[in-house]
Protein backbone atom coordinates (compact mmCIF):
# COMPACT_ATOMS: atom_id res chain seq x y z
CA UNK A 1 0.00 0.00 0.00
CA UNK A 2 1.45 3.77 -0.75
CA UNK A 3 0.75 6.27 1.59
CA UNK A 4 1.93 9.25 -0.41
CA UNK A 5 -0.76 8.98 -2.84
CA UNK A 6 -4.68 7.89 -4.32
CA UNK A 7 -6.04 4.79 -2.21
CA UNK A 8 -8.81 3.06 -3.60
CA UNK A 9 -8.93 6.28 -6.08
CA UNK A 10 -9.32 8.37 -3.28
CA UNK A 11 -6.85 11.06 -2.08
CA UNK A 12 -4.67 10.33 0.82
CA UNK A 13 -3.76 13.35 1.63
CA UNK A 14 -4.34 14.19 5.30
CA UNK A 15 -1.85 15.78 8.07
CA UNK A 16 2.26 15.19 7.83
CA UNK A 17 1.89 12.40 10.73
CA UNK A 18 -0.21 10.44 8.20
CA UNK A 19 2.85 10.57 5.57
CA UNK A 20 5.70 10.46 7.94
CA UNK A 21 3.95 6.93 9.36
CA UNK A 22 2.84 5.95 5.94
CA UNK A 23 6.71 6.16 4.52
CA UNK A 24 8.42 4.31 8.10
CA UNK A 25 6.20 0.90 7.45
CA UNK A 26 6.84 1.20 3.27
CA UNK A 27 10.76 1.35 4.13
CA UNK A 28 9.96 -1.37 7.17
CA UNK A 29 11.01 0.61 10.10
CA UNK A 30 7.80 0.59 11.81
CA UNK A 31 5.31 -2.57 11.58
CA UNK A 32 2.04 -1.47 10.48
CA UNK A 33 -0.99 -3.82 10.86
CA UNK A 34 -4.34 -4.01 8.63
CA UNK A 35 -7.87 -3.51 9.35
CA UNK A 36 -11.07 -3.83 7.41
CA UNK A 37 -14.75 -2.66 9.10
CA UNK A 38 -17.85 -2.45 8.04
CA UNK A 39 -20.44 0.34 8.89
CA UNK A 40 -21.61 0.81 12.40
CA UNK A 41 -18.46 -1.63 13.23
CA UNK A 42 -16.75 -0.46 16.75
CA UNK A 43 -13.06 0.32 16.00
CA UNK A 44 -12.38 0.86 19.91
CA UNK A 45 -14.84 2.22 22.36
CA UNK A 46 -13.57 3.14 26.29
CA UNK A 47 -10.22 1.36 26.00
CA UNK A 48 -6.19 2.19 26.01
CA UNK A 49 -4.62 0.54 23.55
CA UNK A 50 -2.17 2.54 22.31
CA UNK A 51 -2.34 2.21 18.98
CA UNK A 52 -2.41 5.14 16.18
CA UNK A 53 -4.97 4.44 13.34
CA UNK A 54 -4.18 5.81 9.80
CA UNK A 55 -7.34 5.82 7.66
CA UNK A 56 -6.60 4.82 4.41
CA UNK A 57 -9.92 4.15 2.66
CA UNK A 58 -13.46 5.27 4.21
CA UNK A 59 -15.05 7.16 7.00
CA UNK A 60 -14.98 7.02 10.74
CA UNK A 61 -17.26 9.24 13.84
CA UNK A 62 -14.79 10.25 16.94
CA UNK A 63 -17.51 10.94 19.70
CA UNK A 64 -17.74 10.65 23.54
CA UNK A 65 -20.25 10.51 25.74
CA UNK A 66 -21.67 13.15 27.58
CA UNK A 67 -22.63 12.86 31.84
CA UNK A 68 -26.18 11.81 31.35
CA UNK A 69 -25.26 9.58 28.35
CA UNK A 70 -25.19 11.54 25.16
CA UNK A 71 -22.64 10.48 22.38
CA UNK A 72 -21.26 14.05 21.14
CA UNK A 73 -19.69 13.59 17.70
CA UNK A 74 -15.97 15.35 17.86
CA UNK A 75 -14.44 14.71 14.35
CA UNK A 76 -15.71 12.59 11.07
CA UNK A 77 -12.00 11.40 9.53
CA UNK A 78 -11.67 10.61 5.68
CA UNK A 79 -8.70 9.45 3.81
CA UNK A 80 -5.58 10.59 4.86
CA UNK A 81 -6.84 11.39 8.39
CA UNK A 82 -5.17 9.79 11.46
CA UNK A 83 -6.25 9.04 15.02
CA UNK A 84 -6.34 7.61 18.29
CA UNK A 85 -4.55 10.68 20.68
CA UNK A 86 -7.06 9.62 23.39
CA UNK A 87 -4.77 6.14 24.13
CA UNK A 88 -2.41 8.53 26.21
CA UNK A 89 -4.99 8.41 28.16
CA UNK A 90 -6.36 5.35 30.43
CA UNK A 91 -9.70 7.14 31.68
CA UNK A 92 -10.78 8.22 28.29
CA UNK A 93 -14.37 7.65 26.70
CA UNK A 94 -14.11 8.43 23.41
CA UNK A 95 -15.23 5.64 21.02
CA UNK A 96 -13.80 5.22 17.36
CA UNK A 97 -16.84 3.59 14.82
CA UNK A 98 -16.52 3.04 11.28
CA UNK A 99 -19.58 4.95 9.53
CA UNK A 100 -18.55 3.13 5.85
CA UNK A 101 -16.70 0.47 4.99
CA UNK A 102 -13.37 1.15 6.52
CA UNK A 103 -9.85 0.33 5.73
CA UNK A 104 -7.13 1.20 8.52
CA UNK A 105 -3.32 0.90 9.34
CA UNK A 106 -2.73 0.70 13.24
CA UNK A 107 0.99 1.21 14.80
CA UNK A 108 1.93 1.88 18.22
CA UNK A 109 2.21 5.11 19.32
CA UNK A 110 5.28 4.64 21.37
CA UNK A 111 7.07 3.48 17.90
CA UNK A 112 5.25 6.18 16.24
CA UNK A 113 6.37 8.42 18.71
CA UNK A 114 10.36 7.18 18.63
CA UNK A 115 10.54 7.28 15.35
CA UNK A 116 8.98 10.13 14.16
CA UNK A 117 9.15 12.38 17.24
CA UNK A 118 8.03 15.93 15.16
CA UNK A 119 5.26 14.80 13.24
CA UNK A 120 3.60 13.36 16.28
CA UNK A 121 4.48 16.68 18.37
CA UNK A 122 2.81 18.74 15.48
CA UNK A 123 0.00 16.26 14.88
CA UNK A 124 -0.76 16.90 18.77
CA UNK A 125 -0.53 20.09 18.82
CA UNK A 126 -2.79 20.85 15.75
CA UNK A 127 -5.36 18.75 17.49
CA UNK A 128 -5.18 20.33 20.62
CA UNK A 129 -5.59 23.93 18.75
CA UNK A 130 -8.53 22.46 16.85
CA UNK A 131 -10.25 21.11 20.38
CA UNK A 132 -9.82 24.68 21.73
CA UNK A 133 -10.75 26.58 18.98
CA UNK A 134 -14.26 24.43 19.03
CA UNK A 135 -14.53 25.18 22.45
CA UNK A 136 -14.53 28.58 21.75
CA UNK A 137 -17.02 28.84 18.91
CA UNK A 138 -19.42 26.02 20.66
CA UNK A 139 -19.19 28.98 23.49
CA UNK A 140 -19.50 32.14 21.70
CA UNK A 141 -21.29 31.70 18.08
CA UNK A 142 -24.16 30.48 16.68
CA UNK A 143 -25.07 27.39 15.43
CA UNK A 144 -25.18 28.85 11.58
CA UNK A 145 -21.84 30.75 12.87
CA UNK A 146 -20.44 26.88 14.07
CA UNK A 147 -21.34 25.79 10.48
CA UNK A 148 -19.61 28.34 8.55
CA UNK A 149 -16.46 27.99 10.59
CA UNK A 150 -16.47 24.09 10.27
CA UNK A 151 -17.07 24.52 6.25
CA UNK A 152 -14.14 26.78 6.22
CA UNK A 153 -11.82 24.67 7.86
CA UNK A 154 -12.64 21.48 5.81
CA UNK A 155 -11.95 23.49 2.76
CA UNK A 156 -8.88 24.74 3.93
CA UNK A 157 -7.65 21.04 5.31
CA UNK A 158 -5.56 18.75 3.38
CA UNK A 159 -8.03 16.35 4.35
CA UNK A 160 -11.50 18.09 3.63
CA UNK A 161 -12.02 16.26 0.73
CA UNK A 162 -14.03 13.97 2.77
CA UNK A 163 -16.17 16.51 3.31
CA UNK A 164 -16.89 17.99 -0.01
CA UNK A 165 -17.66 14.37 -1.26
CA UNK A 166 -19.03 12.11 1.42
CA UNK A 167 -19.84 13.56 4.55
CA UNK A 168 -23.94 13.71 5.28
CA UNK A 169 -26.39 16.59 6.66
CA UNK A 170 -26.84 14.43 9.38
CA UNK A 171 -22.92 13.94 10.43
CA UNK A 172 -22.82 17.72 9.82
CA UNK A 173 -25.83 18.44 12.72
CA UNK A 174 -24.21 15.66 15.09
CA UNK A 175 -20.80 17.47 15.09
CA UNK A 176 -21.94 21.27 15.51
CA UNK A 177 -24.78 19.73 18.21
CA UNK A 178 -28.08 20.51 16.74
CA UNK A 179 -31.03 18.88 14.15
CA UNK A 180 -30.15 17.79 10.37
CA UNK A 181 -33.48 19.79 9.73
CA UNK A 182 -31.66 23.18 10.70
CA UNK A 183 -28.21 22.10 9.49
CA UNK A 184 -29.85 21.41 6.09
CA UNK A 185 -31.36 24.92 5.93
CA UNK A 186 -28.34 26.41 6.38
CA UNK A 187 -26.65 24.81 3.71
CA UNK A 188 -28.77 25.65 1.51
CA UNK A 189 -28.80 29.35 2.58
CA UNK A 190 -25.01 29.06 2.01
CA UNK A 191 -25.59 27.18 -1.58
CA UNK A 192 -27.73 30.34 -2.36
CA UNK A 193 -25.22 32.55 -1.54
CA UNK A 194 -22.47 30.43 -3.40
CA UNK A 195 -20.22 28.94 -0.19
CA UNK A 196 -21.03 25.60 -0.98
CA UNK A 197 -22.19 23.49 -4.29
CA UNK A 198 -25.13 21.24 -3.34
CA UNK A 199 -25.65 17.95 -5.28
CA UNK A 200 -28.50 15.77 -4.09
CA UNK A 201 -28.04 16.98 -0.09
CA UNK A 202 -24.31 16.22 0.02
CA UNK A 203 -21.44 19.07 -0.68
CA UNK A 204 -19.46 18.10 -4.17
CA UNK A 205 -18.12 22.04 -4.08
CA UNK A 206 -16.43 24.57 -0.90
CA UNK A 207 -15.53 28.08 -1.69
CA UNK A 208 -13.73 29.10 1.18
CA UNK A 209 -13.11 32.83 -0.05
CA UNK A 210 -17.03 32.57 -0.23
CA UNK A 211 -17.70 31.57 2.91
CA UNK A 212 -15.27 33.81 5.23
CA UNK A 213 -16.81 36.54 3.32
CA UNK A 214 -20.83 35.24 4.38
CA UNK A 215 -19.25 34.66 7.89
CA UNK A 216 -17.86 38.31 8.37
CA UNK A 217 -20.60 39.55 7.20
CA UNK A 218 -23.14 37.40 9.86
CA UNK A 219 -21.04 38.44 12.59
CA UNK A 220 -21.14 41.69 11.68
CA UNK A 221 -24.98 41.68 11.93
CA UNK A 222 -24.77 39.35 14.87
CA UNK A 223 -22.41 42.15 16.94
CA UNK A 224 -24.57 44.99 15.83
Amino acid sequence: MSYQGATRGRPTSGDDLYQAIGRLIEDGRLQGSQHRYGPGDSIYRKESGRWLCLVDWGKVKIATYSLIGKACVQHIHGPGGVFGEASFADDSSEFAEAITEVHLTKASWDQCNRLAPAAVISHLSMRLRERQEWITHLTTLRTEHRLLQLLIRAGQSREGSYLEQIVTQGELAAIIGTTRSRAGYFLNQFALEGGITLQRGRIVGIDVARLEELLDQRLIDYGD
